[in-house]
């Protein structure tokens, strides 16, 4: 069933985004731990430096990767805040399948359901429900990208 697809290909791309965010909060908590350097690298004993780049002060350079953080984490807060809105719809829109099949594959892969449980609620054998769900896991499967 493509909506049960779809479904976990959001759930994760909502982990990846999340994991991102953890991601750039640790490299600001680092950024902002560091004094910067203490010594100046230098090729003789003169207070010149050894580099043939312009100079540029360490504390732009930290406050320019701080706001550029800072702007991308909470961009992504903006299209994580998206993502889930679109899973709740989902979820909204699977829950009220009418087929069986929707009913089965909406208890089972969304709502983690055992199958014994989805056959009292619904009403109908165990095998039945053992049918299809093995019919939905079959497609899931074909459907899934190789990794």
């Amino acid at each position: 069933m493509k909506a049960i697809q779809l479904y976990h290909d959001l759930l994760s791309d909502i982990e990846m985004y999340e994991i991102r965010i953890k991601e750039l909060e640790r490299e600001l908590m680092w950024i902002q731990r560091m004094e910067g350097p203490r010594n100046k690298l230098v090729s003789r004993y003169t207070d010149e430096p050894v580099t043939h780049f312009p100079h540029i002060p360490l504390d732009r350079l930290y406050n320019e990767r701080i706001r550029k953080i800072h702007n991308e984490i909470a961009k992504l807060h903006e299209m994580l805040k998206e993502m889930r809105q679109t899973k709740t719809e989902m979820e909204d829109k699977m829950r009220n399948l009418r087929s069986l099949k929707g009913k089965v594959a909406y208890m089972r892969f969304v709502e983690g359901k055992a199958l014994k449980q989805i056959a009292r609620e619904t009403g109908y054998s165990l095998d039945r429900i053992k049918q299809i769900s093995m019919k939905l896991s079959a497609e899931l499967k074909k459907k899934a990208p190789a990794s």
